[in-house]
């Protein structure tokens, strides 16, 4: 079941949970989703909303914030509502990475009671920028990012597949492969893909692989080193 259609069996059976954390690189395809859920469960429409939703309050952050006490108590007030239309209050932070310690803890002690019909939603690139308490109070999800094309090629795909089903030595040595042919970004997009057609069941491995692959990207980090022990951490 994709993701998608897993999240539309949760919210028609109503057991969407109170709180959750997208992350990925592709902040804006996360973004998406997000909206698409908010609409489903306003409209029983999967589709990014044309109009602004009654039931749900979008907040952007840009450089570093904290949210001020005027700004919980607005969210505090929205969350416990009684949703007008949809079966949930949705609140939606873009870029919660950017939230501040003090934003962080604020937006902890909504969470730590969460209201009856409210859900939280937090989009970021790195979970592992949220503070430990806070993190442990949503359940995690990861969005792969597009390929640049728009679409991976079927070849790709097959080989991804085969990169999967081999062993350590073998993911190693295709690795240095992709590396060397410079590939490794469409490559590694399309492990993302396989991984997350079951994203239940490959949570660890995807949550290992955001991680390794934010490195790299963020810290220019030595690229074979950091999926060698991605690798390591998936064969075990």
């Amino acid at each position: 079941m994709d993701l998608k259609s897993a999240y539309k069996k949760l919210a028609g059976d109503n057991n969407i949970f109170h709180g959750y954390i997208f992350f990925g690189n592709d902040i804006d395809r996360q973004l998406d989703f997000v909206l698409c859920l908010a609409n489903f469960l306003e409209n029983n429409d999967w589709r990014i909303p044309i109009k602004p939703l009654i039931d749900c309050l979008l907040i952007k952050f840009g450089k570093e914030e904290s949210i001020g006490i005027d700004e919980v108590r607005n969210i505090k007030s929205f969350l416990w509502q009684k949703p007008f239309i949809s079966s949930r209050k949705t609140l939606i932070i873009k870029n919660a990475d950017r939230l501040t310690a003090i934003g962080q803890n604020a937006l902890l002690k909504i969470i730590e009671e969460p209201p009856p019909s409210g859900l939280i939603i937090l989009i970021t690139k790195n979970q592992n920028s949220l503070i430990p308490t806070l993190l442990s109070r949503f359940q995690k999800v990861y969005i792969a990012s597009s390929p640049a094309n728009g679409k991976i090629e079927s070849s790709l795909l097959i080989g991804v597949k085969n990169f999967l089903k081999g062993s350590e030595r073998e993911k190693i040595n295709i690795i240095k492969k992709v590396i060397e042919d410079d590939i490794l970004s469409d490559f590694i997009t399309a492990v993302f893909s396989e991984l997350d057609k079951d994203p239940i069941k490959n949570f660890h491995s995807l949550k290992e692989l955001i991680y390794r692959w934010v490195n790299i990207n963020k810290y220019n980090t030595n690229k074979k080193l950091q999926l060698e022990a991605w690798i390591r951490s998936y064969q075990s």
